[in-house]
């Protein structure tokens, strides 16, 4: 909220949580400003969405889909997707979920543009935060059974500060076949050779001045806007201390203001694929397929998970048929 934001920047120092810097106007301004750089939308058009699709599609068994992007923002990614899965389903649902009134609204009207010609495919928008997703259970209910595929584009997994409480918490009641879609910045060097990463990752200092400008700007709004005379100072730091991942390093943006003080204003988590997807699978997330992309500008990957329900504390497990019919008892909801 606006008033633990402010009692943190009056404290002597802390992690400002990622939603901050969405949810004004100027916090979306100065987003919208840094995708667009010619670099950087060249790496978001760069996505293999058409092979993700395909293989959503062999995963899903209903007749019935829906799609959710989890901080959706413009929402491009999601409806890349939808058009290529919409005539391959009775009815199929995109859901919006991002903190950002602005971003949310943009990404409204592009969905319902795009997806007009669909008589199949539906839009929602709900403004809220994903961290409390279990709280928007009314707006997935179904009278039938449907799956439902979660996606978390612009390496927003990697800017949580603990990925598997994430995971733990926002999942805690997944339904079996319920497919996550992760897009991750991958590491330019194993995490346990610090020297390496500082050397080979070029957010430590290797980044075109314009870029490092607009990614400032992003990262530091929430205290400029309730510090304006505020004098502050940006640098990256390596922090593997807040990865909750195996083989993972963080770039910490960390701001010092005049005063002495220091904020961590953002992370960026790189991953290990292969330990990224081990350390997912006793959370009951299992690797489908994954592709990478973008070798050259900042090389990443996308992975598409499914859902198998783990065993109950005294042993026994849910079979995919019983997960099934609690789908349908719960009407598809998310709980």
């Amino acid at each position: 909220t606006h008033a633990e934001l402010v009692a943190l920047l009056h404290s002597q120092g802390g992690h400002i949580e990622q939603s901050y810097k969405y949810m004004d106007t100027a916090g979306a301004s100065n987003w919208l400003s840094f995708v667009r750089q010619p670099d950087y939308a060249a790496y978001i058009e760069s996505l293999p969405l058409r092979d993700v699709a395909q293989a959503i599609r062999k995963q899903v068994v209903t007749h019935e889909f829906d799609l959710v992007g989890l901080g959706a923002g413009t929402s491009r990614h999601e409806v890349r997707i939808v058009h290529s899965l919409a005539e391959s389903f009775d009815s199929l649902r995109l859901f919006l979920l991002d903190i950002s009134q602005p971003l949310l609204t943009l990404g409204l009207h592009h969905a319902r543009d795009s997806l007009a010609t669909f008589g199949n495919v539906s839009v929602w928008g709900i403004q809220g935060d994903f961290h409390k997703l279990s709280s928007y259970i009314p707006a997935f209910r179904s009278t039938k059974r449907r799956q439902r595929a979660f996606c978390m584009f612009g390496n927003t997994f990697g800017n949580l500060d603990n990925e598997i409480r994430f995971l733990q918490n926002t999942f805690s009641a997944a339904n079996n076949g319920d497919l996550l879609l992760l897009d991750v910045s991958l590491a330019r060097a194993p995490a346990n050779r610090p020297k390496d990463v500082l050397a080979k990752d070029p957010a430590f200092g290797h980044r075109p001045a314009d870029f490092r400008k607009r990614l400032d700007d992003f990262i530091t709004e929430p205290i400029r806007r309730l510090l304006p005379d505020a004098k502050m100072s940006v640098r990256s730091e390596l922090n593997t201390e807040c990865c909750t991942i195996p083989g993972s390093y963080s770039i910490d943006l960390r701001v010092s203001l005049g005063s002495g003080r220091t904020f961590s204003a953002a992370y960026a988590k790189r991953y290990d694929p292969d330990q990224l997807a081990e350390r997912l699978k006793p959370e009951g997330w299992e690797l489908v397929d994954s592709w990478r992309y973008s070798e050259d500008f900042n090389p990443s990957l996308l992975a598409l998970f499914r859902f198998k329900r783990r065993k109950r504390a005294g042993g026994s497990s849910i079979s995919d048929e019983d997960a099934q019919g609690a789908g349908e008892d719960s009407q598809g909801a998310v709980s």
